[in-house]
């Protein structure tokens, strides 16, 4: 994705933290007001996004997505045109699914449509979610041809790999084959007759086991033939769901081979889905930065490079301490894969949402900085104290994040509660942040000498990115305190519970 997009990590707001489905066009137009009037703006906060539950539950009558006549009347591109007059950018939201997470239309299986008309919107920003996404097993009950059925469990029939007869009450004969697809189970109807060759309505009698199942993915071959891709709903998401698709298929007089196989993965049916909607925006012409919401299921940080800007590492966070601790730990060994255009993604800022005291928010926005992390607020900018306002607008740590070289941090030090996360700047400069994820006071320190050691790994692979090394004086800036003194040999600080410190280590001299 070398297409000049991201190159440091996205800034804006969200929509979803604060307010989820609770989001009108005022809503929306108020905090484009209030970035600009609380700074944020002005502190590099470019990106508007709205989240799930903008659209109307159905589509139009030529099959596109339409905002909500009730809290959207104005139209989406009304509304991106105010975000833009506001001098800021207008992001929009869909999923890699049937359906969104709330349930409303979503883009699967209309990718260069929807494309089409988020460019025709001038949207900027994708963020495209995983709910209701595809998977690459399959369940048949039964096939029927001219009006004769064939059970998938018939003797006659062959079962490949891992695919098996399984018990279902409610399917015909009470049984089913479960295990097609993954690339390691086959279903083999060996004995579909018809009197001559034409074309016939195949309709396929299928099971969803699970009432949250997402679309099955499976391919059907005639006779050995060319596979055609077929996707199995499950519309009512019901537990146990039993449903038929019809196909035209071309046979031939006499016997016919029915084959049910997937080659692929479900991680490679998702890839695939995601690029799909990828090449679809990058066809529109319209430069649109590509959020992969994919919930770090599939490591999207190994294939994500190619088709997005940025993707998410973990599941959703919560206004919590607990969920701050729990994604960080989980960004650990994942810096490698960041870097200018493609971005790790621990999901978006709690900060000023009221669940996390004012310590525990500069430490979970420091450490979001130092990772690199798309800095997507998630507060109401209306009527956020001067205390959350300082936070989020802090450029000096901002800077840390936005740094050009694209380095994330890494963590290079953690015992006893007590850690050490670092990450090498442009010009030579070093941004260290010390994190108490204990419940009492401690000091925390770095030599100069194990943090380039620490680093050196990273910091070899990016040009600019080496330190200054040698004899001279070294200072330490807080970047909280906003003050700056030298150091010899060492960065310390007594930091509070569940606080940090963070610094930039300059040399001069």
């Amino acid at each position: 994705m070398d297409d000049g997009l991201a190159r440091t990590p996205p800034m804006g707001w969200n929509s979803w933290n604060k307010f989820g489905c609770r989001i009108d066009e005022k809503i929306i137009r108020e905090m484009a007001d209030a970035m600009v009037s609380s700074g944020m703006k002005d502190a590099g906060y470019e990106y508007l996004v709205i989240d799930d539950c903008w659209m109307a539950p159905e589509r139009d009558a030529d099959g596109n997505l339409q905002a909500n006549p009730a809290t959207f009347p104005s139209g989406i591109r009304a509304l991106a045109d105010y975000v833009h007059s506001k001098g800021l950018k207008f992001g929009i939201y869909s999923s890699n699914g049937t359906l969104t997470c709330q349930g409303l239309p979503a883009s699967l299986g209309h990718e260069e449509q929807d494309a089409r008309q988020f460019a025709e919107w001038q949207v900027d920003y994708l963020k495209y979610d995983f709910c209701y996404s595809e998977v690459a097993t399959s369940q048949i009950d039964k096939i029927t041809v001219a009006g004769v059925d064939y059970e998938a469990e018939a003797p006659e029939n062959v079962l490949e790999g891992e695919a098996n007869i399984a018990y279902c009450s409610n399917c015909s004969g009470n049984r089913f084959v479960n295990g097609i697809g993954e690339g390691k189970g086959s279903l083999l109807f060996t004995n579909v007759n018809v009197p001559k060759a034409g074309t016939y309505d195949l309709v396929v009698t299928y099971v969803h086991r699970e009432r949250w199942n997402n679309p099955q993915a499976v391919y059907v071959s005639i006779n050995e033939g060319e596979g055609t891709r077929l996707r199995l709903l499950n519309p009512e998401n019901q537990r146990d769901a039993v449903h038929t698709l019809t196909v035209p298929v071309e046979l031939q007089a006499g016997k016919n081979t029915v084959r049910f196989y997937n080659p692929y993965t479900t991680r490679e049916i998702t890839v695939q889905n995601y690029k799909r909607m990828s090449d679809a925006l990058r066809a529109t012409g319209r430069p649109i930065v590509f959020s992969i919401c994919e919930w770090g299921t599939h490591s999207p940080w190994e294939w994500g490079p190619e088709v997005g800007h940025l993707w998410r590492t973990t599941g959703d966070i919560t206004d919590s301490w607990a969920s701050v601790l729990d994604i960080l730990d989980r960004q650990v060994g994942l810096e490698v894969y960041s870097g200018p255009g493609h971005w790790n993604d621990p999901d978006m800022l709690e900060v000023g949402n009221g669940g996390m005291t004012l310590t525990e928010y500069i430490s979970h926005f420091s450490l979001w900085c130092i990772l690199n992390a798309p800095l997507m607020a998630g507060n109401d900018l209306r009527n956020m104290s001067d205390e959350i306002r300082a936070i989020l607008t802090n450029r000096e740590v901002i800077a840390i994040n936005q740094d050009p070289l694209g380095v994330q941090g890494k963590r290079i030090r953690a015992e006893n509660g007590l850690e050490v996360w670092a990450k090498p700047l442009s010009g030579g400069d070093r941004a260290v942040v010390l994190f108490n994820r204990t419940e009492t006071p401690a000091e925390i320190w770095v030599t100069i000498e194990e943090l380039e050691e620490s680093l050196r790994p990273l910091a070899a692979a990016v040009p600019g990115a080496a330190g200054k090394t040698g004899r001279g004086v070294y200072v330490a800036r807080d970047l909280w305190e906003h003050r700056e003194s030298p150091i010899d040999g060492r960065v310390s600080a007594v930091v509070p519970p569940h606080g940090v410190a963070v610094f930039r280590l300059m040399k001069r001299g």
